[in-house]
């Protein structure tokens, strides 16, 4: 109850600190300019003269105060433009925000040549936004039915036209008024900045609203200020080794380019870049593939790169020892006596006095970081063909808040036995990323390896870190793989291959859409009766194969029916292809084919794409954060990712169509489908019956604010199922998990204010303490004091429901 409220209080919290995140001022840096009563100075703030009323510049406007250097800047050649605009640019990113050119050309007075005029990128209107226009068909939350009113036409390459429009928009509720003017004077050639009209004299040029000031690195580059120089790339590569610390060469290759082009972080990028075509070309013939591999991985260490590892390793002598990097607390390695070190040897061909590297698993700060912000579900995969010695290369993945993939752990194994999965779960994970995220992992899914999945399953019934892990079973490699290597060729015509698809179609919902083990058990059986009844007709050869892959999934039903994983969050995840997506893309990287190289470069390769993985992520999530949805008109699209946006916009719509529910008392709601009645013909012409369960939605008795529902997909998804949508007047953010905010996914949860960091890190342990309780503030309707009936339901209802309803645990 106390985690509860603790839950209600740290939000209201973080919605004060987020609004005042959104109004913010910072004052625009411009080099070499001048003002006529502002000495010259290197840095000037603009703020200040756009306040002047005095003018004396030519052909300038009221409000002018303000001058160019003319050294720099004058005449309107393209040179003399592109480098204002890059010259301004660069102002305002290291400000906080992006400055897009809103108009430029000839103006209409005389004394003027040319002009720019600037606007903050969260200035500028929706063109094509479809939920602004008013005959647009709408459901409840703004989804929008596509018609041919708020789209942009365009012609297909056949001539035809297409409707497309964007996705997203800057944030709507007043948008930033921040604009800046310039242009050239036509009695002196000469650029000045002159305040804008449509800025009010209330109103500080300089203030900014709506949108949250950025990190420098996050905001995108125009085409113009790319790097094309190309003596400036080889001056690039011939200082790399000083870039990320001397400002000299900084210097030098800004004089170069005359754009000021290259930014710290455009630096660092190429350094690395350079770095890992290095390290794939160095060669040091004196040292072997594991020598080379830990020098590697201690240098980069040593150039304060973010980087952790652990390498178990046999020495013929002191047997099995840990090493970890210089200055860092090494762990004792022990209970390895199962493995059978001689055949390991003779495998590799090494002798008996030698060391071997048996395996080495690393990590980057970035990737740590992601795995202790969301734990809940890793995906666990072994990628062949990565390496010249034919290691197999152990990788951990997870799911962030807008559903993308990030690798948390990379190992190189010496084989696929049970020792070495049983040492990465019990020494190289606890130890790399930390035994807090292990103990808040719910779910774990891999592929049908018994050696890969046993020791998991082994240490999460004991006490360790993995205790509770709940091991899921990859759907892929159970059913599709099975289905086509086994199952297809047997379906000899088209009758056969009919009712294959049929129960393919069977078998996927065993996976998705049962929510009671007595209802899973029901369709399990009527399966195998319809199965039987049909031998004739598929022939004995399908039947055999088909009851074969059934009896196997039987099998196993514990590790991958949805009734047994109701208790965890899953997220809907039911394979492991994310992880096969991830190696292949590791594998594309390069040109020169992974298995041809040693331990040493195929390292380096994974950590450029991992580093570059994480790169995008950072930016991707940094842009949203000042974006919302244009497809939904639910106020939680400023605070929720894109992602969760879809998931709670589709639940509310379906809530309000197909659903009807009955109140039965102040804190008992009873919901079911229209249509709740089983049907055992359904209309989709399918051999299953499929069920619409009657849910009980119970209300906290002393908070009332807080809802729970039977079905539990509030503990699977963290965002509120529809039987709770049902009985709430409105929608908040609120109600979800801490995981889906915008705020959580940026770089606002790494910010250098850490009592903004360990607010969301409070809100996510209260809110896992309170575990399966949904947060509704203000939004459930008052009890009228006896039974209420809504959207159609009636006192026959009521008597099935209660026959129906699957209740609490």
């Amino acid at each position: 109850m106390a985690n509860m409220i603790i839950v209600e209080e740290l939000y209201d919290k973080l919605n004060q600190h987020y609004n005042t995140q959104l109004t913010w001022s910072n004052p625009i840096l411009c080099q070499g300019c001048s003002a006529s009563n502002i000495a010259r100075t290197q840095m000037t703030d603009i703020r200040p003269l756009l306040r002047t009323t005095a003018a004396s510049f030519p052909g300038g406007h009221s409000r002018t105060s303000f001058q160019f250097d003319r050294s720099l800047f004058q005449g309107t050649s393209k040179e003399t433009i592109i480098a204002l605009k890059s010259h301004i640019f660069n102002a305002c990113r290291e400000a906080g925000f992006y400055l897009a050119v809103a108009g430029a050309g000839k103006p209409s007075s005389k004394n003027q040549v040319y002009f720019i005029l600037f606007q903050c990128d969260h200035n500028r209107v929706d063109r094509f936004n479809p939920n602004h226009y008013g005959d647009g068909k709408m459901q409840k939350m703004g989804t929008k039915i596509q018609t041919d009113h708020g789209y942009k036409k365009q012609k297909n390459t056949n001539g035809t036209a297409r409707k497309t429009y964007s996705a997203s928009s800057p944030i709507d509720g007043g948008k930033c008024r921040f604009r800046l003017r310039v242009y050239c004077s036509a009695i002196d050639e000469t650029w000045y900045l002159s305040r804008c009209e449509c800025v009010e004299d209330d109103v500080d040029p300089g203030a900014h609203n709506g949108h949250i000031a950025m990190p420098p690195e996050y905001i995108r580059t125009p085409l113009y200020m790319l790097l094309e120089d190309k003596d400036s790339l080889q001056l690039l590569h011939q200082c790399k080794q000083h870039l990320a610390t001397d400002p000299f060469v900084t210097a030098i290759l800004r004089e170069r380019t005359q754009l000021q082009s290259i930014k710290p972080k455009q630096m660092q990028y190429l350094m690395s870049k350079l770095r890992a075509q290095e390290l794939l070309t160095n060669n040091i013939n004196n040292l072997s593939s594991a020598e080379r591999l830990l020098k590697q991985f201690d240098d980069l260490v040593e150039g304060n790169e973010e980087i952790n590892y652990v390498a178990l390793i046999h020495s013929f002598d002191q047997g099995y020892k840990l090493r970890v990097p210089k200055g860092r607390p090494s762990k004792e390695c022990a209970g390895f006596s199962s493995m059978n070190i001689d055949n390991i040897r003779e495998s590799m061909k090494i002798k008996e006095g030698q060391d071997i590297l048996l395996a080495f698993a690393w990590t980057t700060k970035k990737e740590a970081e992601m795995a202790h912000k969301f734990p809940e579900i890793f995906m666990m995969d072994v990628t062949e063909k990565t390496n010249i010695e034919k290691r197999g290369t152990f990788v951990v993945t997870g799911i962030d808040g807008n559903n993308k993939i990030f690798i948390a752990l990379h190992c190189f194994m010496p084989n696929g036995f049970m020792e070495t999965y049983d040492w990465i779960y019990d020494y190289a994970f606890p130890l790399l990323v930390g035994e807090h995220v292990i103990e808040h992992n719910e779910i774990v899914v891999t592929d049908g390896e018994y050696a890969l999945y046993d020791p998991l399953v082994n240490l999460s019934h004991v006490n360790s870190p993995w205790q509770g892990t709940k091991h899921v079973l990859c759907e892929y490699h159970l059913l599709e793989q099975e289905w086509i290597k086994t199952i297809l060729p047997t379906a000899k015509d088209s009758v056969a291959a009919e009712y294959c698809e049929k129960y393919k179609s069977w078998i996927v919902s065993w996976f998705k859409e049962f929510y009671t083990e007595c209802q899973f058990e029901h369709s399990y059986t009527d399966f195998e009766c319809h199965l039987a009844s049909s031998k004739e007709t598929i022939g004995a050869s399908c039947f055999n194969a088909i009851y074969d892959l059934w009896s196997k999934l039987k099998v196993k039903r514990f590790k991958w029916a949805t009734p047994y994983k109701r208790d965890k969050m899953h997220l809907g995840i039911i394979s492991s292809s994310m992880v096969e997506a991830i190696n292949g893309d590791m594998k594309a990287i390069t040109k020169k084919p992974l298995a041809s190289m040693a331990l040493s470069d195929s390292s380096c390769v994974m950590l450029y794409h991992s580093n570059n993985l994480e790169k995008k992520r950072e930016r991707h999530n940094a842009e949203q954060l000042n974006k919302i949805a244009l497809w939904s008109a639910s106020p939680t699209k400023l605070h929720l990712t894109n992602y969760a946006e879809g998931l709670l916009v589709h639940n509310f719509d379906e809530a309000a169509s197909q659903y009807m529910y009955i109140r039965l008392s102040e804190t008992v709601w009873y919901v079911a489908q229209n249509d709740y009645k089983m049907s055992k013909h359904p209309k989709d012409n399918t051999f299953h019956a499929k069920y619409t369960n009657v849910f009980q939605v119970n209300m906290n008795e002393r908070t009332k604010q807080h809802l729970s529902c039977s079905c539990d997909e509030y503990v699977a998804y963290g965002i509120p199922c529809v039987h709770m949508l049902c009985v709430t007047t409105r929608v908040s953010h609120e109600m979800c998990q801490v995981r889906w905010l915008k705020l959580f996914n940026s770089f606002m949860y790494v910010t250098t204010d850490t009592k903004f960091q360990k607010l969301l890190e409070d809100l996510r342990e209260s809110q896992k303490k309170s575990r399966g309780w949904c947060y509704c503030p203000g939004i459930i309707s008052e009890y009228t004091g006896q039974v209420e009936y809504y959207k159609g339901a009636t006192l026959d209802d009521l008597r099935n429901f209660k026959l129906l309803v699957i209740c609490m645990k």
